[in-house]
């Protein structure tokens, strides 16, 4: 770990008590607490902690703001079946957003925004863009998705309402998404029929998390849809349809006051652009959202915004497409914060987690693959930042800071975010719940398993456990020179759950066989479209085993590949499946080239609609996918394991396509070892 970094925050972590000195105990309460017979949830965190520092998690690869709980059936006709915004909840897996959430928590974040319906996601529509009802399978997934959330112990912004202006290019330049999903927008009528059908039951659903729960957003950037003759479009004429500010406030108010009734004490606010926040002023909103991005890292004023509603930055970040160096991008995070703290605002809300994949330029990710640690060094400056703050709003000292372990659910490798002024570490592990502990590692120097803020240990003994869902727990303590001692704290003790007992379904591939019931689609061969073919690495694969050479000659044209068909599984029933492989030392990748460990290289699909074994190739692999796996972890260096898991549908069976990436116009070239696929109880 450098410790010149450290010297480097060190003051402009004091210029931030200055500023909590400035604006006092004014920021530490939310409202009049007269205004409620009991305090909010938002109103127990400011009295905690003092301020809100939330980040929005998206998950997964997507095209713009999160993957779906439920799909889209007014998206049916326009997504074709391999678009990320198909992927959902059963097909990441709980287990990766259960460790996501947790670490995000660990580095300090109070306050978790997630956007419920970016897209429409759970409404039951009319062809004519009429509310009929709410899905079932919807308010399910909520509710497995707030379960996490409320083991984690991370409370939660829920969005309810859609965010069109993202899905605006896939609907003709807006026209469809006018006609038949945003109709509760423009027509009165409709908008009652939202909130009285969807937005009721879900806020039913909702008030069953009443200590996770605790802000409801009624949209994000809803005035982007104003487009009035009188006014102008609120944003710069971006878009050829929208409705007056008279429908667009009717449909905010009308949900608003849906939450308000049937969640009285979660706190309510709307994520805004707009620079004059008196349009909202007859909507009774406990704070105002103001969503905002520069690279000056300058606040909004208040005052000039003409609202006398508490305020939040509901979403700040850079600016569109601005990358940074690591190191200035750590710095304007520190100003973006000493200065919504000197403007007065109750808390902010950092866009995001990780945006567009991973290692957006947004993102706290820097990870090319999925790795949920990698995270850039200003990351870890947050959450040194939150711990000063926090320990500033009650009146106490840092000395030493407290090291912070990460989640490591099902694996042996222990990671911490380090005490910087640490110059002991041990650690320590429990496998009966804490009643007793083993060291693992005693006062060692802390150079020699930490780098940039984060340290890592691999515990031998637990990676080569076999998944049985034993629990294991780690601690960690850290100590100075000066006889302080810290210890992690026991929310943070991080808990590795050994993944559920995996039985090995009836489908495995070695390749041994060759190609052995495999089907082509596109031409294979040496002057076809791809190349397929079985080949003995020797001792460079792994166990000496023969392996599949997979590589895309010609960059264009259809989708090509092989696929089975016809693998027998049981229905609605969750499945993992794992591959083996590894780039091609000579591969050529379609995105930045200065990195050449982690690229995407292909395309693993698992399909579950018309999967017989009845077709001959070409049609089958458009059928519908219930899972795809894009090879983010690829490595020249060494062979990878990735890993996804699904739940697959009635039919019964499942089909597989390993597919060239067929619009980046490059040919990839990667080894497959094997493929296995799990049944998890």
């Amino acid at each position: 770990m450098s410790r010149a970094k450290t010297k480097a925050i060190l003051p402009i972590l004091c210029s931030i008590a200055l500023l909590f000195c400035a604006f006092g105990a004014t920021y530490a309460s939310g409202k009049n607490p007269e205004e409620r017979s009991t305090a909010t949830g938002i109103d127990m965190i400011l009295e905690r902690d003092g301020y809100i520092e939330g980040i929005w998690y998206p998950w997964f690869q997507h095209t713009w703001l999160g993957h779906c709980l439920t799909g889209n059936d007014m998206m049916a006709d326009v997504l074709n079946s391999d678009n990320p915004l198909k992927v959902g909840l059963d097909q990441y897996g709980e287990i990766n957003i259960y460790r996501e959430i947790y670490n995000l928590k660990a580095l300090g974040f109070n306050l978790l925004g997630y956007e419920g319906s970016p897209f429409g996601e759970g409404v039951i529509y009319d062809q004519n863009g009429d509310v009929l009802g709410i899905k079932e399978e919807y308010l399910n997934n909520v509710r497995r998705f707030l379960d996490i959330c409320r083991e984690v112990g991370m409370p939660v912004l829920w969005t309810v309402c859609f965010h069109t202006t993202a899905a605006n290019d896939l609907y003709d330049d807006g026209r469809l998404i006018w006609d038949r999903v945003s109709q509760a927008y423009a027509n009165p009528e409709v908008a009652d029929h939202y909130a009285e059908r969807f937005v009721k039951p879900l806020c039913k659903v909702l008030g069953e998390y009443p200590e996770t729960v605790v802000m409801v957003s009624a949209g994000v950037e809803l005035e982007n849809e104003i487009n009035d003759s009188e006014i102008g479009n609120y944003f710069d004429q971006r878009y050829n349809y929208g409705v007056t500010q008279e429908a667009m406030l009717y449909f905010i108010n009308a949900v608003n006051s849906m939450v308000k009734k049937q969640l009285p004490n979660v706190d309510t606010t709307i994520a805004s652009t707009s620079k004059d926040m008196s349009i909202y002023e007859g909507i009774d909103f406990d704070y105002i959202g103001k969503n905002h991005y520069t690279i000056s890292a300058h606040a909004p004023d208040i005052a000039e915004m003409r609202g006398t509603t508490p305020m939040l930055v509901t979403e700040f970040g850079l600016g569109d497409g601005v990358v940074v160096e690591d190191e200035v991008w750590t710095i304007k995070q520190i100003q973006f914060r000493d200065n919504f703290v000197n403007a007065g605002y109750k808390g902010w809300m950092y866009w995001c987690w990780s945006n567009q994949g991973y290692g957006g330029p947004y993102d706290l990710l820097v990870a090319g693959g999925k790795s949920t640690t990698e995270f850039r060094a200003g990351a870890f400056t947050i959450k040194y930042n939150a711990d000063y703050m926090k320990a500033m709003h009650k009146g106490e000292e840092i000395v030493l800071d407290a090291p912070v372990l990460f989640c490591n659910k099902g694996s042996g490798t222990v990671e911490w975010i380090s005490s910087r002024q640490a110059t002991k570490l041990s650690l320590l592990r429990s496998l009966d719940g804490g009643k007793s502990w083993k060291t693992l590692l005693k006062k060692v120097d802390p150079t020699e398993y930490e780098a940039d803020f984060k340290g890592t240990y691999v515990d031998e003994v637990v990676a080569n456990m076999q998944p049985d869902g034993t629990k294991v727990m780690y601690k960690m303590v850290a100590y100075d020179d000066d006889g302080n001692v810290r210890e992690s704290e026991p929310s943070n003790n991080a808990t590795v759950v050994g993944p559920p007992v995996n039985i090995l379904a009836n489908y495995n591939c070695s390749f041994e066989d060759g190609l052995d019931g495999w089907q082509e689609f596109g031409t294979n061969g040496e002057t076809g479209n791809y190349t397929a073919t079985i080949v003995d690495l020797g001792k460079d694969a792994p166990d000496g085993k023969k392996v599949l050479e997979f590589k895309q000659n010609t960059g264009k044209g259809e989708w090509s590949g092989i696929h089975m068909d016809g693998i027998d599984v049981k229905p609605n029933t969750q499945y993992k499946i794992i591959l083996k492989y590894k780039i091609a030392p000579e591969a050529e990748f379609g995105y930045d080239v200065s990195d050449e460990v982690n690229k995407m290289s292909g395309y693993f699909f698992i399909r579950g609609i018309g999967a017989d074994g009845t077709g001959t190739g070409k049609g089958d692999i458009y059928d519908e996918s219930i899972a795809c796996m894009y090879m983010l972890r690829g490595s020249k260096l060494e062979w990878k394991d990735d890993s996804i898991s699904f739940k697959t549908n009635e039919s019964g069976k499942l089909g597989l396509d390993l597919r060239c990436v067929h619009y980046l116009g490059v040919p990839v070239h990667y080894y497959i070892d094997s493929i296995e696929l799990y049944e998890v109880l």
